[in-house]
């Protein structure tokens, strides 16, 4: 059965202010104060951000989470829902602001944080600041880490098949101030050096009346889940260290298994994307290759359109 075609209208990222852009060096020396910093725990999270390629001075914290703010890391649910509102807030003012909509006028709304997950929902909240119609349709989805904006354009896509025509604001984001880990885990660590603050808010439809405004169109969607799998399921798990104290434990198996969900939506995805051109090229290749195994003469190289 075919459906509308889905836009996706406008969007905005998250701009932080200068006061929270961070200064990772200057960080790195007034964190000694911290009573949770130990030299090897410097040290690690130091490494591991130097490694990243991250921005030393660009990257922004919430001022709770900077040691050039405050004398200690604070992680509390207050502070978490300054962080949130802060961070929704703009992206979605200036989404709005793009597109010339008023919060009056979205008939649909979804949020997605994997950590932060509080009650009244985050999804709640934004209706509460924007003061949205009582009759919008609003979700909000959490624990999904960094796949959560994937999963949450699969609803999207579907919510605007069930309701052709409606107007939807997606926002994604991910609250870093309850994924700050103060303890002494390295495996918890990891989130430390690499979460920062961010956000985007993106207004989508299948109104054709949007085609001609919008700057994309949604083509293909698939969703790949691998969670039948204990290796995938335990590969990133929010849970309390030997003290007790809750962390973002991300271990040594999540490349490897994020590699395969991607190698499996890349099968599934390429029947939609590739021409008959590229298919007699892989088919070229695919015959190359068994040749080689067959005479001992060098194989050529997986196929790569």
């Amino acid at each position: 059965m075919a459906h509308l075609p889905i836009y996706l209208a406008e969007f905005s990222c998250f701009d932080a202010p200068d006061d929270l852009k961070v200064d990772f060096f200057k960080s790195q020396d007034e964190v000694w104060k911290w009573k949770c910093c130990t030299k090897e725990k410097h040290d690690f999270v130091s490494k591991i951000f130097l490694a990243s390629g991250i921005s030393g001075t660009r990257t922004a914290l919430p001022a709770c989470l900077q040691p050039t703010q405050t004398e200690e890391p604070k992680t509390d649910l207050l502070h978490a829902q300054q962080e949130a509102k802060l961070v929704y807030g703009q992206v979605i003012t200036e989404v709005l602001r793009k597109t010339g909509l008023k919060p009056t006028d979205i008939d649909i709304m979804i949020t997605n944080s994997s950590i932060y997950c509080p009650t009244p929902s985050i999804a709640s909240m934004v209706v509460n600041m924007f003061k949205m119609r009582e009759d919008i349709q609003c979700y909000h989805m959490g624990g999904m880490g960094c796949a959560m904006g994937v999963v949450g354009l699969n609803l999207v896509r579907d919510m605007l098949i069930a309701h052709p025509g409606k107007i939807c604001l997606f926002v994604s984001s991910e609250i870093v101030t309850s994924a700050f880990y103060p303890g002494q885990r390295k495996e918890a660590l990891v989130t430390n050096a690499l979460f920062r603050m961010g956000g985007t808010a993106s207004i989508l439809t299948n109104n054709p009346g949007w085609r001609t405004r919008s700057k994309y169109q949604l083509m293909h969607c698939l969703r790949v889940h691998t969670g039948a799998s204990d290796r995938a399921f335990h590969a990133l798990n929010w849970e309390p260290d030997e003290e007790g104290i809750n962390g973002m434990v991300i271990t040594k198996t999540l490349p490897s298994e994020a590699a395969n969900v991607l190698e499996k939506g890349v099968r599934k995805m390429t029947p939609s994307i590739m021409t008959w051109g590229q298919y007699a090229e892989a088919a070229v290749n695919y015959i190359q290759q068994g040749l080689a195994s067959v005479t001992g003469r060098k194989a050529p190289g997986p196929y790569q359109p």
